[in-house]
């Protein structure tokens, strides 16, 4: 199931930096939002998140187990454990809410509603936020899991890829946030 799960994982990076790409070129007026391909990966995207939760919560449930018939819990030796759990609980709390802010039933193109206000933006970043800290700390685990031995170069692209891929989701979301009229004038 953790191999499983792993998988998923790499499966979600994937969807998530399409995911993402797409976001920012629809943000920033390049494509037009609400097409059959981003719709195609955003659905992907959700379905694969909602497995991954699943699951986690079933191996999350089975460590509490384990947890309680040893009968010691190490609370500073498990902040890691905590801190995947609690970012990925989340991660789920703040992606349905985008994914209701972006649905086409909320909007009829499936970019941002003219009415995109500051607390839609705040959540936008607490999410990417809550998916740069869950990654960050599951990136050993995920590595370990799929056979592949971590090296603090391999460790050290990925953080910056992240934070090159956090700074232009949120450069585009505060360049919508911006222009929001003029681009929706076009």
């Amino acid at each position: 199931m953790r191999k499983v799960n792993a998988f998923l994982g790499m499966v979600m990076l994937l969807l998530l930096i399409s995911h993402s790409a797409i976001g920012v070129l629809t943000l920033t007026g390049s494509i037009p939002g609400g097409t059959a391909a981003s719709k195609a990966v955003s659905h992907s995207f959700l379905t694969v998140l909602c497995v991954h939760a699943a699951i986690s919560v079933v191996l999350t449930v089975k460590s509490m187990i384990t947890i309680r018939r040893s009968g010691t819990s190490y609370p500073k030796e498990n902040r890691l454990f905590w801190i995947r759990r609690i970012s990925g609980f989340a991660i789920m709390l703040f992606a349905f809410q985008h994914f209701w802010m972006f649905s086409p039933t909320f909007t009829s193109e499936g970019m941002l509603p003219p009415d995109f206000g500051v607390l839609d933006l705040v959540v936008s970043i607490l999410l990417a936020v809550s998916v740069v800290i869950h990654i960050s700390s599951n990136i050993r685990p995920l590595s370990v899991s799929l056979g592949v031995r971590t090296s603090r170069l391999l460790l050290s692209i990925v953080v910056v890829l992240f934070i090159i891929g956090l700074f232009c989701v949120c450069h585009a979301f505060f360049y919508y946030y911006s222009n929001w009229s003029t681009l929706w004038g076009m």
